[in-house]
C-alpha cells in the first residue's frame, strides 16, 4: 500500500500540469503578490526602533518591488487561455515558485538566531503561515509547491545551524514533519481536486448529451424523419392556433392528402424508393403552398394542409393546384415515376370549430375522393357524416348479427338446360336482420370490408355451409354440388380464406361437393400477386373454380388463359338482352364458344323467361340459374326443390317451371 502511495505521490510529482492546473495557479498568483507584499509590510512595521530595522526595512522594500513585479506577470498571464503546456512553461511555474520564496528564505537568515525570542517567533509564523499558503494555492502543480516550502523550510533549518544553535534536532525534526505534513496536504488536496474537476466535466459532458438528446426526442416527437415535416401531433397544434388567430370572418381550409397508389412503388421498387419520393412530395408541396400555409407529413403516404383565406370555390381552386404540382413525373432510381393524389377538405368554421372535428371531416372527405376514382379533391358535406352514422351502425348491428345467428345461407339451384335436372346450386348470404328484414350481400358485406369484419363474416359463411352439406349427406339426401362466393378481400388476405376451405374438409365436406366462385374483382388493384397464389393453392387443395360475371370485369381473357377455371358464369346482363338484343346474344354466344374451346362448363344466370332458356340451349350454355326455377331458399327448402325438380327431369312431360316468372331483384 505504501509502495503504492508512493508511486502515485511521485507520479503527481513529475507529471507534467495541465493547462486548467496552470490557470489555477495562474488566477492565484496576483492575489498571492499582494499578500505577499502585505506581510513584508506589517513585519518590517513590527521592527520600528529595533537595531536591525534599517536591514529589516531594505529587505520589506526588496520583497515589496518583488511582489509588484509578480502581481504585474501574474495580472498579465491571468488574462491568457492557457491552451497547452510545455516542458519550459513547467519550469517558469517553479522558477516563479522560488521567487516568491526567496524573500521568506532569506528573512529566515535575517532574524532566526539574531534577534529577541518574540521576534524570531513572528519570522517563524509567518514563514510557516506562507508555507501553508503555498500548500494551498500551489497544489495543483505540486512540484512547484515542494520546491516554495522546501526552499523557506530548509532555510529555517539553515538559519539555526549557521547561528550556532545548540540541541538542532528537535527544530530538524519539527520542520522536516511540517514539510511532510504539507507535501501530504498539498497531494492530497490536489488529487480531490482532480477528482472534483473529473466529476464536474464528466457531469457537464452528461448535461451537454442530456441536452443533445433532448434536442433528438424534441426532433423525432415533432419533425417527420423522412420529410422533415412536422409530423401529426404538430399539425393538431397548427390547426389549433390557427383558429385561435383567425378574424372575424376569416376562414381556412384544412386539407388531408393521400398518395394514390403508393404501396406499388414500395412492393415494386424498395421502401428507399417510396421515402424518395415521400420527399418529392414535401418539396412540391412547400412550394405550392403560400407562406403563411401549413403542411405536415401524418403517416405513410398522408400529408395534411392548413390553406389559409379560401371559400368553398377557392379551396377547391388551390386543391386542384396541388394536386397537378404533386402529379408530375419524378425521377426515382434513374425511373419515372407518376405520382397521384386524392384530397379530401373541411372549412373552417362552416365544417367545424375544433382542429379534431375539422380534421375528423376531412378525413370523411378524403374517403369520399378515393372512392369517386380518386386523383381529386372533395370537401366535406353533412351528407357524408350521414352515411359515416350508417356505416357505423350497419358495424355495430353486423357484430351483433354474427353472435345472434342472423346471417344466414339461402341456396339458389342450378339447372341443367338440356335436361333439366338440378346439379347444385349457389349459396347467398343473407342477412335477416330484425328491424330491416332480409338484407342482401351488396347491402352490408362492403361496410364489413372497410370496417375489418370479413374475415368473421366469410368464417360463418363457411361454417354454416359447412354444417348444411354435413345435414344433407347424413340423412341421405342428394344435393347437387354448391357454390361459395368468395370475396375479393379475402382472397388478396389468402391466410383466413385458405383456413376456411381446410375447415370445411375438417368438418367432412367433400372437394367434390362444392366449387368456389371468383370475380374479376378479385384481380383489380393492391395485392394481385396474392390472389393469384392463393387461387393456386386452392386448385391443389382439389376445389374447382369457377369465374363469376364474366364479359363485365377487366381483362377476362387473360385471367381464363392463366388461372385454373373449371366453370364460367355468364352475367345476368348479357342473359337478360338474349332474346331482343343482338350484341347481347353475340357476346353471350362468343362466351360460350371460347369456354367450349377451353373445355370450361358455362353457367348462365339470371335466367327468368322460357324464351331465355330456348336460346341460351340454341347457343349451347351447358347450366341456368335464375328465378325461373327458383329464388334463393334456405337449406330446407333447397333440399325439397332438388328432390322435386329431379323428379320433374325424369318425368316425360316438358321442364316444369316452379316458381313464378317475376324480375330478379
Amino acid at each position: 500500500m505504501l509502495r503504492s502511495l508512493f508511486g502515485k505521490f511521485r507520479d503527481t510529482l513529475l507529471r507534467r500540469p495541465s493547462p486548467e492546473d496552470v490557470q489555477v495557479v495562474l488566477e492565484a498568483g496576483p492575489i498571492a503578490a499582494l499578500v505577499t507584499a502585505l506581510l513584508a509590510i506589517i513585519f518590517a512595521l513590527s521592527y520600528h526602533g529595533e537595531g536591525d530595522g534599517p536591514v529589516v526595512y531594505g529587505w520589506a522594500g526588496a520583497t515589496v518591488l518583488l511582489s509588484l513585479f509578480m502581481y504585474l506577470r501574474g495580472r498579465k498571464a491571468a488574462r491568457r487561455e492557457v491552451a497547452a503546456v510545455s516542458r519550459s512553461g513547467s519550469i517558469r511555474i517553479v522558477v516563479f515558485s522560488l521567487l516568491f520564496a526567496s524573500p521568506w528564505s532569506a528573512l529566515a537568515f535575517l532574524t532566526l538566531g539574531r534577534t529577541d525570542l518574540a521576534q524570531q517567533m513572528i519570522a517563524l509564523m509567518v514563514c510557516a503561515g506562507l508555507c501553508s499558503g503555498a500548500a494551498i494555492v500551489l497544489h495543483r502543480t505540486l512540484l512547484a509547491a515542494t520546491a516554495y516550502f522546501g526552499v523557506v523550510l530548509l532555510s529555517v533549518i539553515a538559519a539555526f545551524a549557521l547561528r550556532g544553535q545548540t540541541d538542532m534536532w528537535p527544530v530538524t525534526i519539527y520542520v522536516v514533519l511540517y514539510g511532510l505534513s504539507l507535501l501530504a496536504l498539498a497531494f492530497l488536496t490536489a488529487r480531490m481536486s482532480k477528482a472534483q474537476e473529473t466529476s464536474n466535466n464528466e457531469l457537464s459532458e452528461l448535461a451537454d448529451d442530456l441536452h443533445a438528446a433532448h434536442e433528438e426526442i424534441s426532433v423525432m416527437a415533432f419533425v417527420d424523419p423522412v420529410t422533415d415535416l412536422p409530423n401529426r401531433s404538430v399539425f393538431g397544434r397548427q390547426v389549433h392556433e390557427q383558429i385561435a388567430r383567425a378574424e372575424e370572418g376569416q376562414g381556412f381550409a384544412v386539407f388531408l392528402l393521400d398518395l394514390d397508389g403508393f404501396k406499388n412503388v414500395n412492393d415494386g421498387i424498395g421502401y428507399h424508393a417510396g421515402d424518395q419520393l415521400l420527399q418529392v412530395v414535401a418539396t412540391r408541396l412547400r412550394e405550392a403552398l403560400g407562406p403563411d400555409d401549413e403542411v405536415a407529413r401524418l403517416w405513410a403516404d398522408e400529408f395534411a394542409l392548413v390553406v389559409k383565406g379560401v371559400d368553398e370555390q377557392a379551396a377547391l381552386k388551390r386543391a386542384a393546384g396541388i394536386i397537378n404540382s404533386v402529379s408530375k413525373p419524378a425521377m426515382i432510381d434513374e425511373r419515372a415515376i407518376y405520382p397521384n393524389a386524392s384530397i379530401g377538405g373541411a372549412l373552417y368554421p362552416r365544417d367545424g370549430e375544433t382542429e379534431h372535428e375539422l380534421i375528423r371531416k376531412a378525413n370523411i372527405a378524403l374517403h369520399r375522393a378515393k372512392e369517386n376514382g380518386r386523383g381529386r379533391c372533395v370537401l366535406y358535406t353533412g351528407a357524408m357524416s350521414a352515411r359515416i352514422a350508417e356505416i357505423d351502425r350497419i358495424e355495430h348491428d353486423l357484430h351483433v348479427a354474427l353472435l345472434e345467428g342472423q346471417i344466414e345461407i339461402h341456396y339458389q339451384p342450378k339447372i341443367d338446360l338440356e335436361t333439366g335436372a338440378p346439379l347444385g346450386a349457389e349459396a347467398l348470404v343473407r342477412w335477416n336482420h330484425p328491424k330491416g328484414g332480409v338484407l342482401t350481400p351488396d347491402q352490408f358485406l362492403g361496410v364489413a370490408a372497410e370496417r375489418g369484419m370479413m374475415l368473421d363474416v366469410s368464417s360463418h359463411i363457411f361454417e354454416v355451409i359447412a354444417r348444411d352439406i354435413v345435414a344433407w349427406r347424413d340423412a341421405g339426401a342428394a344435393f347437387g354440388k354448391i357454390a361459395i362466393n368468395i370475396h375479393p378481400l379475402d382472397l388478396k388476405s389468402p391466410t383466413g380464406l385458405l383456413a376456411n376451405l381446410r375447415r370445411l374438409l375438417t368438418a367432412g365436406v367433400r372437394q367434390s361437393d362444392v366449387v368456389i366462385e371468383i370475380t374479376e374483382g378479385c384481380f383489380v388493384g393492391r395485392d394481385t400477386d396474392e390472389a393469384a397464389i392463393a387461387l393456386d393453392a386452392i386448385h391443389e387443395m382439389g376445389f374447382e373454380l369457377a369465374l363469376d360475371d364474366f364479359g363485365t370485369g377487366h381483362a377476362s381473357l387473360s385471367h381464363l388463359r392463366k388461372l385454373p377455371i373449371h366453370e364460367l358464369k355468364i352475367d345476368r346482363e348479357f342473359v337478360s338482352g338474349i332474346c331482343h338484343n343482338q350484341h347481347d346474344l353475340a357476346i353471350v354466344s362468343a362466351t360460350i364458344e371460347i369456354a367450349r374451346c377451353l373445355d370450361l362448363r358455362t353457367v348462365a344466370e339470371g335466367v327468368e323467361t322460357a324464351e331465355q332458356i330456348a336460346a341460351l340451349r340454341e347457343v349451347g350454355a351447358d347450366i341456368g340459374q335464375g328465378y325461373h326455377w327458383c329464388k334463393p331458399v334456405p337449406a330446407a327448402e333447397y333440399l325439397a326443390f332438388f328432390e322435386g325438380q329431379r323428379t320433374v327431369a325424369s318425368a316425360p312431360p316438358p321442364l316444369a317451371r316452379l316458381a313464378s316468372d317475376h324480375k330478379t331483384p
